[in-house]
């Protein structure tokens, strides 16, 4: 009996022990499935780490070129900056068409909306090039198409004028452009807009060495401000006001002014002008004599002379002083 239950007991002993030993080796390959999975898991995180690395770099690489296409672009190529006079029928309903089309076209443009293209002044035309501007649009209805009925005939006879006026003070007249759009034209506003982009493009920046011009910036602004000051005289817009009627219409003889004529009259009116506007503008720095006048428009002295008595008799001018045997003048706005 004692020795049955010694066997008992060795038995049961044997099989705890036996239970233990495996029970331990599970444990100990639960314990190694478990550091696999954790050397695995760093090894796809030290990976994945590094995936994340290069796309970091990559992106700050395309960023840095992107960078440096940028400033690239900033210093070697001109964008020109634009502003348009859209008549508020027309044109710029054309241009909100092209918007709401998703049509793509340079955004140099800067629009200024108005009520009729014939309600720009040319000394309006000429603003933008005093705040920086490389090139003027003035965009208006159809012929026979105009709201108020002959609006854009009236912006068509300015805008011919200044152009003559530009070209006499040695500034490039594609720098102003005329034409006109539908409201259902917006295609033809995209066109008009890329094409006179291009167009200034080519003539290169206002006020800069390397325009077409190759005026400074000071050089430039002065003959512009000239320019603005001839359109404010009572010649000049007379004969801007006059022009399609002394062109088509018969006077009371049954003649026409020829364009030839027209042309010279014009010419003359302008020549004229300018030199004038010219003397008024540096009077209106301070005081200066005919002689100073002259050497830095490059004038004749004596023709400096008999504008500046014109402007003293209208009123324009009055002697300040007289330095040496020199009589300097100052202006009188």
């Amino acid at each position: 009996m004692a020795e049955q239950v010694t066997v008992d007991v060795n038995q049961a002993e044997g099989v705890l022990e036996t239970e233990r030993v495996q029970g331990l080796e599970q444990a100990s390959g639960t314990c190694n499935t478990i550091e696999a999975q954790r050397v695995e898991a760093e090894q796809v995180e030290a990976e994945q780490v590094k995936v994340e690395r290069v796309e970091v770099k990559h992106a700050v690489d395309a960023e840095n070129a992107f960078d440096a296409e940028e400033d690239l672009g900033k210093e070697g190529a001109f964008e020109p900056v634009i502003v348009g006079f859209l008549c508020n029928w027309c044109s710029y309903a054309g241009a909100d068409l092209a918007g709401t089309s998703r049509l793509s076209y340079p955004t140099n443009l800067r629009v200024i909306r108005v009520m009729c293209s014939g309600r720009v002044d040319p000394g309006l035309m000429l603003e933008p090039f005093l705040s920086a501007a490389d090139g003027v649009m003035v965009l208006g209805c159809h012929p026979a198409d105009c709201h108020y009925m002959t609006g854009n005939y009236q912006a068509e006879q300015r805008v011919l004028c200044v152009k003559a006026l530009l070209a006499h003070l040695g500034i490039a007249s594609g720098r102003l452009y005329l034409d006109w759009v539908s409201a259902a034209e917006g295609a033809r506003f995209a066109e008009l807009v890329a094409e006179f982009t291009n167009q200034v493009k080519k003539l290169g920046p206002a006020g800069c060495g390397e325009s077409q011009e190759g005026l400074s910036r000071e050089e430039f602004i002065r003959r512009v401000r000239v320019a603005k000051r001839v359109c404010e005289k009572e010649k000049f817009r007379w004969l801007v006001g006059r022009r399609k009627a002394l062109l088509e219409e018969e006077n009371v003889y049954g003649e026409k002014l020829q364009a030839g004529k027209f042309n010279d009259l014009m010419s003359f009116v302008i020549t004229e002008e300018c030199l004038r506007a010219a003397i008024e503008l540096l009077a209106e720095e301070g005081p200066i004599s005919c002689k100073e006048i002259a050497e830095v428009l490059g004038m004749p002295a004596g023709k400096v002379l008999e504008h500046t008595a014109y402007l003293k008799r209208a009123g324009l001018l009055e002697l300040h002083d007289v330095r040496g045997q020199s009589p300097r003048y100052v202006a009188l706005r």
